[in-house]
């Protein structure tokens, strides 16, 4: 516990130079975030970010922070530079980590319920590193759960009016899923229906909920403005209605030719969503906005309601991800694209949902990996960032590897085999001569390989 074997690092956007993730580890833990697989991300915004800037054809800068450290001060240096410079998701700073660092479990709190100690003894930091420590200020714009003021309560409501749990908000907001909500009611003096509940800063007195916006998954909640809304309905006459505070518009709806236009907006007056319903479903194509007007979403639903598409987008107005279902609902095929508009990665299932197409893409466009269930006998392919085949199954021969002049080099029939990247033997700083060399060995293990797998067809085939 006592050896100075840790560090407290930090990743470096180079396209700003801005710390973007803080971390601490040893021996080379930094570099592990940039040989993450998807499979195995975690944290798929630092993740993102790092694919962002490899597709710019950039590296992400590692700086070692404070070196020579016992693990308690590594973890005590990191939740203290994680807490000065903040994070993005609770809208605190750049940084994309999502926990506060330090000592800290599944299960305990992410938001500050107080202000931490962020003194540290720095005498146990070289001269460096007492330096580095004093020219990292505190930045962040961070709200200490027991610093709000007013001090409120939160409600929480069935759709029927039935009280569920009065909590106070250091308690409320332990839970993770919570971070959207937070915002949500330090921000509002309404009460708020958000995923299939209705959470109010104080007791609501004169209850009624109105199924006509229960497809809207989060709205402001008003009681006598969902009661003239439904009274208006029953008319079945065109209308408009319009629900204002403090001289803004916070929900406008109109019905005209049996479908309901619903226009939200944020307290400063910007749009929030634009959504459209129609005999009580989801109708057409549903629009989601960020609080600077950027569009966040566009949604959009068969003629029976049900999810057709999704397309969620960057503040920046870049395309991030997209999904097509099938009427049932199923997802049936999902692109995800790095910041350039390059697509990352796609997923094709069938309607009962097995995966039949798959494709992993290099940051340039190249495609990298493909798993494709759709031809008969090829199943996988790996290609190298140059768009070379360098290893593939097929079903009635078994992996197959490639140089890069596309000679075999390998056969295996068993169902799976490690991938080598050919790049990592064959790199671009060996001379003409190695590579000559090299090419005529694989062409001989090749030539061996083909005769042990004709000698094993054969066998098989007389048996």
């Amino acid at each position: 516990m006592n050896k100075k074997e840790y560090y407290v690092y930090a990743l470096i956007d180079p396209r700003n130079n801005e710390y973007f993730y803080i971390g601490k580890g040893k021996g080379k833990r930094y570099n592990s975030h940039l040989n993450e697989k998807l499979k195995n991300v975690k944290n798929i915004q630092k993740f993102s970010r790092i694919k962002e800037i490899e597709a710019e054809n950039l590296r992400v800068k590692i700086e070692i922070l404070f070196p020579y450290l016992t693990e308690r001060n590594a973890l005590d240096l990191e939740k203290i530079i994680i807490y000065k410079i903040g994070r993005e998701s609770f809208k605190e700073g750049p940084l994309l980590n999502f926990v506060p660092g330090g000592v800290w479990s599944p299960g305990e709190g992410i938001f500050y319920e107080s202000k931490p100690n962020i003194n540290f003894n720095i005498s146990v930091l070289d001269f460096v590193a007492q330096e580095k420590f004093h020219s990292i200020k505190k930045t962040s714009t961070i709200v200490h759960l027991d610093e709000i003021n007013p001090k409120y309560f939160i409600y929480k409501y069935d759709l029927n009016g039935i009280l569920i749990s009065i909590d106070s908000i250091v308690c409320f907001f332990k839970d993770k899923n919570t971070i959207e909500l937070f915002f949500e009611m330090n921000n509002e003096d309404l009460p708020i229906y958000f995923g299939g509940n209705i959470y109010s800063k104080k007791p609501i007195l004169d209850f009624y909920f109105s199924k006509s916006l229960m497809s809207l998954n989060q709205h402001i909640f008003e009681p006598q403005f969902l009661k003239k809304l439904d009274i208006k309905l029953k008319n079945k006459n065109d209308f408009t209605l319009e629900l204002k505070q403090k001289g803004f518009s916070r929900i406008k709806v109109k019905y005209e030719k049996l479908k309901l236009k619903i226009e939200t907006f944020y307290p400063n007056n910007i749009i929030q969503n634009k959504k459209y319903i129609k005999n009580g479903n989801p109708f057409g194509k549903w629009f989601e906005y960020y609080e600077n007007g950027e569009l966040k979403c566009i949604t959009e639903y068969y003629s029976n309601g049900e999810l057709f598409s999704r397309e969620n987008y960057s503040k920046k107005g870049l395309l991030q991800f997209k999904n097509e279902c099938f009427k049932s609902g199923r997802i049936k095929k999902t692109w995800s694209y790095y910041s350039n508009g390059l697509l990352n990665w796609f997923t094709e299932h069938s309607e009962d949902w097995k995966m039949v197409l798959k494709e992993f893409y290099y940051p340039n466009g190249e495609l990298e990996y493909s798993y494709n269930n759709f031809k008969e006998n090829i199943e996988y392919t790996y290609f190298n960032e140059n768009g070379k085949l360098i290893e593939e199954f097929i079903s009635d021969r078994g992996y197959i590897k490639y140089n890069l002049n596309k000679d075999i080099i390998s056969i295996s029939n068993t169902k799976h085999m490690t991938f080598v990247d050919p790049f990592k033997i064959l790199t671009i700083n060996q001379t003409k001569r190695m590579n000559d060399k090299m090419n005529e060995e694989e062409k001989r293990k090749s030539d061996e390989d083909w005769e042990l797998y004709n000698n094993y067809l054969n066998n098989n085939n007389h048996n």
